[in-house]
This record gives C-alpha cells, structure tokens and sequence, in this order.
C-alpha cells in the first residue's frame, strides 16, 4: 500500500508541475526590457579557441563589444593565429 500512495503522490505533483502555463515570448522580452532599462553601459566580451583536430595547436581570438549611453561604442578584435577560411 505505502508504494501505491507514493505512486500516486509522484503522480499528483506531475499533473502539478505540467498544467502551469510557459511566458509567453512577449512576457519574457518585456520583462527583460524593463529589468535592463536602467542600464547605461554593457560589455560583452569572447574568447575564441579553434582547433583543428588532436595533436594541433589551438588558435586563439579575442572580442570585445562595449556600449555606453548615449552613443559611446568600442570594439576590440584580437586575432592569435585565427585565419578566415
């Protein structure tokens, strides 16, 4: 019998977790446009490692992108052996 009602228990929090309703793109974005409203400056920053298979060095580059309000932009690009193809 305990097995049953841990089935059943298991069962119950299932349907639970199922029937609550995803956001909808459009909360999603006006929630994330209302949290970074107050934002005057960003970075966004990557590192680039590319390799060609085992046994090869790994070439490396850098990105940088940066913003601040209200019309200050910087970009860095670094290029460590990264060849375009």
């Amino acid at each position: 019998m305990p097995y049953a009602t841990y089935l059943g228990a298991c069962g119950l929090l299932m349907c639970s977790a199922l029937a609550h309703a995803q956001p909808g793109a459009a909360e999603i974005l006006q929630k994330v446009g209302k949290a970074y409203k107050a934002a005057s400056s960003f970075e966004l920053v990557a590192e680039i490692a590319q390799s060609k298979g085992a046994g090869h060095k790994a070439e490396a580059g850098h990105i940088l992108f940066a913003f601040r309000s209200p019309s200050q932009y910087r970009l860095e690009l670094s290029e460590r052996g990264i060849r375009n193809r």
